[in-house]
């Protein structure tokens, strides 16, 4: 019979279900007694919306960086890579994972980490998402809050500008994340340009551009330091700026946006070059290109989320995580309703806008594996580059007969 794995049930490409037997860890969200070192210990089914509260009452002065969905669970966000709005300071979720307890094929009982597993801990940080056994728990190192003393200041933005200004933007945010002082490491995000409608009309009103994410540090200092995001080059539609302690924003979901539970696909790449003038135009002629669909409140755009920072400062076989030379995530969204008239035409229109920038090289051949697409024809590059010989190794040692398997699970390597 065959098996499938799930923590919180959001792969996008379905292989959190199955016909045959369904594993669900999502009633696993045990939070471990802390410890002094700030050790901090999970069920696999532990969800975002749950883990940040966790985090305030029992270990009020170190958090981890997740996502930003509050219903993935650190299961699979962890094994996948794991990125979110933490991560240029202080790296991906994996990056924090100090262990991980695993059940292999055979039943046996692994413990996984620096010193046990070697090889098989540098795998699951990164590629561990139903390839080589059942991961029960992980236990990850805290990072200290900036000011401990005061809960950490953070401050929460949401800036909304007019389409037209998307270009100026994009120039203004790959400059911050190709930046390589330590000091720029304080912003993490993403900017997105989008539009929603199913008449040419509403299509129009709803195009917009925003950078959404959190600075490390309090609000004069944003607004000193960023001051170009906000008073020029261009001027915004809608600001909003919040100071506060960073356990408030993470456990009272500021910085949390939902994925659509509607019909919906998703389409992924690696930005590893600045974009040129051509290539930022392309992506906003291709948003108002949005052939429309019937959901009321979802349509379609792209999401540039932020790399660079801690994540880049470690090398691409440092663990199995393969996208450290990365400027952003490019990912291309697009939201639909049941017995929607449109659904092909949308379906048609993402494919088309990826295969455009991929054509103009505007982004690489390189997708986050957490965002994974059933249409990759060289999926095994396309998420972990030069790493995957060294993972069908390891497969073959720890699941030779190939038990956990999916339709872009790691192969065994043979001979």
């Amino acid at each position: 019979m065959r098996i499938a794995v799930r923590s919180g049930g959001h792969s996008y490409a379905g292989f959190s279900a199955t016909t045959g037997l369904l594993i669900d860890f999502g009633g696993q969200q045990t939070v471990y007694e802390p410890t002094t070192d700030n050790k901090i210990t999970f069920g696999t089914g532990m969800q975002g919306r749950w883990l940040y509260p966790a985090l305030r009452d029992r270990y009020p002065n170190a958090y981890i960086p997740t996502g930003r969905c509050p219903t993935v669970a650190i299961g699979g966000l962890a094994l996948g890579g794991g990125a979110g709005f933490l991560d240029r300071k202080w790296g991906l979720t994996c990056d924090q994972m100090l262990q991980s307890t695993m059940v292999t094929a055979d039943g046996k009982v692994l413990v996984c980490d620096a010193q046990h597993e070697k090889d098989l801990f540098w795998a699951i940080r990164g590629a561990g998402q139903g390839n080589f056994g059942i991961h029960t728990s992980f236990q990850f190192q805290g990072q200290p809050l900036p000011t401990a003393g005061n809960g950490g200041i953070a401050t929460f933005f949401k800036i909304t500008w007019n389409i037209e200004d998307a270009f100026p933007l994009i120039d203004l945010v790959q400059n911050i994340v190709e930046e390589k002082d330590e000091e720029f490491d304080k912003i993490e995000g993403r900017l997105g340009i989008s539009t929603y409608g199913l008449k040419k009309e509403e299509i129009e009103k709803n195009l917009n551009t925003n950078i959404i994410g959190i600075y490390h540090g309090g609000k004069d200092e944003f607004e000193d330091l960023f001051e170009p995001l906000i008073k020029g080059p261009v001027s915004p539609v809608k600001i909003e700026i919040v100071e506060g302690p960073l356990a408030e924003f993470l456990s009272e979901s500021y910085a949390f946006q939902t994925i659509p539970t509607v019909k919906y696909t998703s389409k992924s790449g690696v930005v590893d070059r600045p974009f040129s003038p051509d290539a930022a135009q392309k992506i906003i002629d291709w948003v108002k290109r949005w052939p429309g669909s019937a959901h009321p409140t979802e349509g379609g755009g792209v999401a540039l989320f932020t790399l660079g920072g801690a994540i880049n400062r470690k090398a691409p076989d440092e663990t199995a995580f393969f996208h450290r030379r990365g400027i952003f995530f490019f990912n291309i969204d697009a939201s639909f309703a049941e017995e929607d008239p449109r659904q092909g035409a949308v379906l048609n229109w993402a494919q088309d806008f990826y295969l455009d920038m991929r054509e103009h090289r505007y982004i690489s051949e390189h997708c986050y594996q957490s965002f994974p697409d059933r249409s990759l024809a060289d999926w095994e590059h396309a998420y972990y580059g030069t790493n995957y010989p060294r993972l069908q190794r390891i497969k073959a040692h720890y699941d030779p007969e190939n038990f956990f398997q999916y339709a872009q699970s790691i192969r065994p390597a043979t001979g």
